[in-house]
């Protein structure tokens, strides 16, 4: 996208005819928008000043991206210099850093995903867990109605029936009173 900026510092969208701002600019850029600023009237390209004038507007109202000191410093060094630090170490710098980002990005989603599906395996265990014990309390259920129905000799010989185990009252080791049975007296 080209943009003009004219004397009054003003910069122009040539392709949507209409003005617009630093932050609009900034906004373009975020956007992976490649932009191009030309001046109107001469034709220079003037994009990496007007990218530069972004980040200086930017840091009045924000934290320090660079420091005093570095930027007396950077005054202090020749023109050559400088082109091979920013050349070589800041460009090194924000690709180390953007390849760190992107890692760590997918190395969190990959563990989140991970986490998620560990939990779904867990679920599915549960599940399984819960099955196997309504069965076993089917067969239990089943065994105890059959002993019921056939009068087990376990029953006649004074044993708990199943019935009289289900109606005990939990904390007690004897069973409850059946329906009928007369009371014992009490000890005192």
């Amino acid at each position: 996208m080209v943009l003009k900026k004219y004397g009054n510092r003003r910069l122009y969208d040539t392709a949507r005819s209409c003005y617009v701002t630093l932050e609009d600019v900034a906004g373009m850029v975020k956007a992976g928008v490649e932009i191009v600023v030309n001046d109107a009237r001469t034709g220079e390209d003037l994009t990496r000043l007007t990218l530069l004038q972004i980040i200086i507007e930017h840091q009045k109202n924000r934290v320090d991206l660079l420091p005093v000191p570095f930027l007396r410093q950077l005054l202090t060094y020749r023109e050559d210099t400088l082109r091979q630090f920013f050349d070589r170490y800041l460009g090194l710098s924000l690709e180390m850093f953007s390849t760190v980002q992107d890692r760590f990005t997918r190395t969190l989603q990959e563990r989140f995903q991970s986490a998620l599906g560990s939990l779904g395996t867990s679920r599915e265990a549960g599940r399984e867990r819960t099955a196997d014990v309504e069965s076993l309390q089917r067969r239990i259920e089943e065994l105890e109605r059959r002993l019921a129905l056939a009068g087990s000799p376990a029953a006649s010989a004074g044993a708990p029936s199943p019935a009289d185990t289900a109606t005990a009252r939990p904390g007690r080791s004897r069973p409850a009173r059946r329906a009928g049975a007369k009371p014992r007296p009490r000890r005192r």
